[in-house]
């Protein structure tokens, strides 16, 4: 869409609000504001406002014309539903479980709910979708462009349910992350173990061997939770295990600081996890 389609007003960039207006160009010098920070996003924005785009009754209008026109060339096209597209991207049999919760969880609520029961055809789910990307986290839009590829690829769709540009994520939104120092690492552990001589800190030598554990086998957390008897075998002096994300086999030589820890940690810890699932148990024990 281009900016000539809206005669008389100009998008401006305000810097310190991070978002755009839209300012009328002679009468009586209007400003609206758009509340994004993407500039075709603003587009879209404006021309709603100015009552440029269809109106439902036109949607619907167009929409039953779009129907009977695939239902010539392909029938299917008009009978899936964006729920029934949700449960093939969240429940694919290759996907570990967390990953299916997670992704279930995303289509459960927000935008995601309140489209579950449109055809993919229907062009009022895009306006839905659209009028509340401006609301959206970086995962949401994430799955939004993950479900039009796989209804695309599946050949349920024609046509796009979400524009590409609105729901691009910009690499300055992503957090940044960096591993931690040496040094860091070791004022955690001592910090944890001094709390194991303070009142209710009950867990804080398990946090402490926990960590480097982390730290000198360099596995996820939930890799490391999970590590039992079975992964160490002292007579090659090998620690093994899978990765429960990737599937990749790992396998650390025991010396040094790994081996000193892995000697003298108890036939079974507890590491206190603070998340909805309460704790997560993990036993390690010497030969």
């Amino acid at each position: 869409m281009d900016m000539e389609d809206i005669k008389n007003w100009k998008l401006v960039w305000r810097k310190q609000r991070n978002k755009w207006v839209a300012r009328e160009q002679g009468g009586k010098r209007r400003q609206i504001s758009l509340g994004t920070a993407d500039e075709e996003h603003a587009k879209l924005i404006l021309k709603k406002k100015l009552g440029l785009v269809n109106t439902l009754k036109e949607n619907l209008e167009h929409l039953e014309l779009g129907k009977a026109h695939l239902n010539l060339s392909n029938p299917e096209l008009t009978e899936h539903t964006f729920g029934q597209l949700f449960k093939l991207w969240w429940n694919p049999e290759h996907l570990e479980e967390s990953t299916k919760q997670r992704r279930k969880g995303e289509v459960e609520r927000g935008v995601f709910a309140k489209i579950s029961h449109y055809k993919l055809c229907d062009p009022r789910a895009k306006v839905i979708i659209e009028a509340h990307v401006g609301e959206l986290g970086i995962f949401a839009r994430e799955s939004l462009g993950e479900l039009q590829r796989l209804a695309f690829s599946f050949g349920w769709l024609q046509t796009q349910f979400v524009t590409p540009a609105l729901i691009k994520v910009n690499g300055k939104e992503r957090r940044k992350t960096r591993a931690i120092t040496r040094e860091e690492h070791e004022n955690f552990v001592a910090h944890e173990r001094a709390a194991a001589n303070r009142p209710n800190a009950k867990y804080g030598t398990e946090r402490a061997d926990y960590y480097q554990l982390l730290f000198l086998t360099g596995a996820a957390q939930t890799d490391g939770a999970n590590l039992t008897a079975d992964n160490v075998d002292w007579k090659k002096g090998e620690l093994s295990f899978k990765r429960a994300k990737t599937k990749e086999q790992c396998r650390i030589a025991i010396s040094g600081s790994l081996e000193t820890l892995l000697k003298r940690l108890p036939k079974s810890w507890i590491r206190q996890n603070s998340g909805k699932h309460g704790k997560r148990s993990c036993s390690i024990w010497s030969n």
